[in-house]
Formats: C-alpha cells, structure tokens, sequence
C-alpha cells in the first residue's frame, strides 16, 4: 500500500505543478509581447505532446490496475 500512496501522492504533486503552470499560461505571465520564434512554438507544441503522451499512458494503465 505504501507504493501506492507514494505513486498518487507524486501524481497529485504534478497535477499542482500543472495547475499553477496553466494558471500561468491563462493570464499571459509567460508570453512576451513580442511574437515567439518558430523554434519556441515547436518547442512548446512537442512539450505540449509529451504531456499529453504521458497523461494518456497513466490513464491507460489506471483503467488495467486490477487486472492480471
């Protein structure tokens, strides 16, 4: 049981990570005036990617928890 408690206590501790870099995000705090270069918005779109890769392999493996 201890794994499992650590394991969502680290996805919690990301989800807040998360949070806050939307909150970020939505209030324009991270975004210059200025336009972003085309190797700034690639960055963030494969970034972008990768989050939801991974969001997408955890609920994958949640939904199999039980099984064997």
């Amino acid at each position: 049981m201890t794994e499992q408690r650590a394991i969502i206590a680290h996805l919690k501790k990301e989800h807040a990570r998360l949070r806050a870099l939307l909150t970020a995000i939505d209030e324009g705090r991270w975004w210059t005036k200025d336009d972003p270069s085309k190797e700034k918005i690639r960055f963030m779109e494969e970034r972008t990617a990768l989050i939801h890769a991974a969001i997408s392999d955890v609920s994958i493996a949640v939904a199999h928890i039980g099984e064997k």
